[in-house]
């Protein structure tokens, strides 16, 4: 998959023409897949491994989260927490955001394992195969300063506005 540095680029380099506080739900949803989805079962792997209990929630699906439906219901999640005055546009936000993730993901190939997109539906995998998993991680670099370069423009901007005030 690309890297979770790769997903919160695919949402910070549109989102420095929004507002800070919408960029950050824009980036958090192009995120919520893999920390609902991977964080989980990495964690527990970890804990296994240092020889601490799991109480058995490595057999939980968190699988499900890193899909369309399960990560919307995380979208959905988030956006209750917000003040009700924010919620509509938030959860569009962090809907934007995950759509953006499963996006990128799906132009993967998983070597057959790609996304089951209409879970619970269908478990019907699907993807385009364009380019490996590890395909984005030499470009990291490149799309990190982009990213800094342009937020950092923008911080310089409104700064220079603040000043002439």
């Amino acid at each position: 998959m690309p890297d979770l540095v790769t997903h919160l680029a695919s949402a910070l380099l549109p989102g420095v023409a929004l507002r800070a506080d919408r960029a950050v739900l824009l980036a958090l949803g192009a995120c919520l897949p893999d920390l609902g989805g991977r964080l989980p079962g990495l964690s527990l792997a970890g804990l296994r491994w240092l020889g601490l209990p799991t109480f058995g929630l490595e057999k939980l699906p968190f699988g499900v989260l890193h899909q369309p439906v399960g990560s919307g219901l995380l979208a959905l999640l988030v956006a209750s927490m917000l003040p009700e005055r924010d919620r509509a546009l938030g959860l569009l936000l962090v809907l934007s955001g995950v759509m953006t993730h499963i996006g990128l993901d799906v132009l993967q190939d998983h070597r057959g394992h790609g996304h089951a997109l209409l879970f619970p539906f269908s478990n019907r995998r699907f993807e385009l195969g364009l380019f490996g998993p590890e395909a984005t991680v030499p470009w990291v670099p490149a799309i990190v300063l982009v990213t800094a370069g342009l937020w950092g423009v923008r911080w310089w901007r409104a700064r220079r506005r603040q000043r002439s005030r």
